[in-house]
């Protein structure tokens, strides 16, 4: 009977499944919950049965409205077994096929939501759905005899709050590398419930030889461990959110005693590797998704699984073979394609990247993930107009996107458009609080436009977030220093340092304030420390030579401008800066030469100076 879902605001679904039995008598030993106390009704049926009885299912279906507005549907499968099934396999058994009825009625409602339907998904996607947003309850188990007959009953449960669901539903179509999960999971089910009927009727024909039944036994006591497996990987896959598991290490101990009951199970592994990747334990997860795909070859999601974190190795060349290969085995998944993409893009081949992003848009339009790295990519080409129009189409499709609006925010930035950065920066903060690249990149702009007290305010944020955030304390030791506050920049910088010594910007600026403070071996001591760590530091070298200069020590300024114009030789400034130390020690032929060079790439300064004090001609 079919159910006027529409009408029906809580509907619970109750699954009755009694095996080898009919109705059950009261009188009946009952065993209740206590799942292992089974071996005196598995000997009664041993003894009192003499001939072979077939496995029969029997089902019926009820439905009925009941007085505070739930809907019931009550289906119950009556089946006979014999004895190369145990009461725990039995019981398994029992509660898989009522699992599996319940979800595929529930899907009926899930086909009637407006998403689905938008979405456009198939029959086994709508399963998975239903495996993914729907709780299944099992409220009661209990053995009893009938006749002669051992017989296992199980009832389960579904709750559907329509309220609560959609947005569920909603997660889950935005998060297609779980929906696939679960889709994989479904299916394996199907798979092993076909089995398990295929094998309850081989059982039936066979005329059970010892040999036959110890074989048939042992086919039903592996199904059973498989099936029970699956019931772990599910309670291991609930805990992915948001592109990870919330609690990893729960999630391996579920996936390793799924692994325990079924050691081919290839999911398991692929799912386990998955988790250990999510704690950096990168050597762990290959070795799981190696071994999912030695029990799978075809199993694309160990591939994809396998190359993505290869890439978070660094080992490029790896992960794009394995990307490959997963785009081979499922041609239609944009997520192989999103991941290809961002090995491309760290080999730095940013047009097969792109091409890659747009392939996953063209499969999934409403893939916000794709056009928030197709748009980095573009920032890092320069276009800086197609990724704005990218993180556009990104924050459209996921309002909640902070780190969209974080890198539009950038992108106005490099236009010059310093209020609507702000503004961006702002919007990921108000979803995101500790966003520390916002606040660190708001900080920045407020620096440029000389709001200082602003600037400070969110670098002192970033830092109230993250203590070790290097970047945080090297900009607030320029923003004292745009203050006149160089003390305070020096402790800024020198925090900098400390977290990371080898930091040259770090230590050029802070040679600087020493500079600025006529501190001049001590401005000497920290730009040789940045040539050190970068011995192509123009600026360095630079700022060093005017040091010297200031110090009187004109040699040794030359020859560091010269090593600052053999890096670049159209460096104005060290032009300008040689020829003045030149002039300064009574060179003037060499002095003037550079002063009329400096000239040529746009400085004339220094050579207007110098003649009119007669020093050049």
């Amino acid at each position: 009977m079919k159910l006027n879902i529409l009408r029906s605001v809580l509907l619970i679904f109750v699954l009755s499944l009694l095996l080898g039995c009919g109705a059950p008598h009261q009188s009946g030993p009952v065993v209740g919950e206590k799942k292992n106390d089974t071996a005196v009704g598995m000997e009664q049926t041993k003894t009192t049965v003499k001939e072979p009885v077939e496995s029969i299912v029997e089902k019926s279906d009820e439905s009925a409205i009941v007085s505070n507005g739930k809907s019931v549907v009550e289906k119950t499968v009556r089946q006979h077994v014999t004895g190369q099934i145990s009461p725990d396999e039995a019981r398994k058994f029992a509660v898989g096929r009522a699992k599996r009825d319940a979800l595929e009625e529930a899907g009926t409602y899930l086909e009637t939501m407006t998403l689905v339907k938008e979405g456009k998904l198939e029959q086994n996607e709508i399963m998975a759905l239903a495996v993914g947003v729907l709780k299944t309850e099992v409220i009661s188990e209990r053995q009893f005899m009938d006749g002669n007959v051992f017989c296992m009953e199980a009832v389960v449960k579904i709750v559907v709050d329509p309220s609560a669901l959609r947005e569920r539903v909603k997660k889950l179509l935005n998060d297609r590398e779980l929906l696939t999960k679960y889709k994989k999971v479904q299916e394996q089910n199907q798979s092993l419930l076909a089995k398990i009927d295929e094998l309850e009727k081989t059982n039936n024909k066979l005329k059970k030889s010892p040999e036959e039944k110890q074989a048939m036994k042992r086919d039903f006591a592996k199904a059973g461990k498989a099936l029970e497996a699956e019931g772990w990987i599910l309670k291991g896959s609930a805990l992915w959110n948001d592109g990870k598991y919330s609690d990893p290490y729960k999630a391996i101990a579920y996936f390793s005693q799924a692994i325990e009951l079924d050691p081919d199970n290839a999911i398991a592994y692929t799912n386990r590797g998955v988790a250990y990747g999510g704690m950096e334990q990168f050597q762990r997860a290959v070795k799981n998704l190696s071994r999912a795909i030695e029990l799978d070859q075809d199993y694309a999601a160990a591939y994809y699984n396998r190359g993505t974190v290869y890439i978070n190795l660094g080992q490029f060349d790896l992960a794009l073979k394995d990307l490959n290969h997963a785009v081979k085995l499922d041609p239609d998944d944009p997520g192989s394609y999103l991941n290809r993409g961002h090995a491309y893009a760290k080999l730095g081949q940013h047009q097969r990247s792109i091409e890659d992003y747009t392939k996953s848009i063209e499969i999934a339009p409403d893939y916000s993930y794709a056009y928030y790295n197709r748009g980095k990519i573009y920032s890092n080409l320069g276009q800086h107009e197609q990724a704005i129009d990218d993180y556009n189409r990104a924050i459209q499709l996921d309002p909640d996107y902070y780190k969209a609006f974080t890198n539009r925010g950038l992108e106005y930035d490099y236009l010059g458009q310093p209020q609507r950065a702000i503004d961006d920066y702002t919007r990921a903060l108000a979803i995101n609080p500790r966003d520390v690249i916002a606040y660190s990149n708001r900080g920045s702009v407020y620096m440029h436009m000389g709001k200082y007290r602003q600037s400070v305010d969110d670098y002192n944020r970033v830092l109230k977030i993250d203590p070790k955030y290097v970047s945080a304390y090297y900009n607030l030791g320029l923003v004292y220093y745009n203050m006149g506050l160089y003390q305070q920049a020096i402790e800024s910088l020198t925090k900098a340092i400390e977290l990371n010594p080898d930091y040259a910007k770090a230590h050029h600026n802070r040679g600087h304030v020493y500079a600025v403070l006529k501190q001049y071996q001590r401005a000497i001591e920290g730009y040789s420390r940045a040539i050190e760590i970068d011995p192509k530091y123009t600026q360095a070298f630079l700022n060093r030579g005017i040091a010297y200069s200031n110090l009187d020590q004109y040699q040794q300024a030359i020859q560091d401008f010269n090593r600052a114009i053999i890096i670049n030789p159209d460096y104005v400034d060290a032009f300008h800066r040689r020829g003045l130390a030149y002039l300064l020690s009574g060179q003037s032929v060499p002095g003037c030469r550079d002063a009329r060079r400096a000239c040529e790439l746009g400085d004339c300064k220094l050579l207007g100076i110098a003649r009119k004090e007669g020093l050049c001609p």
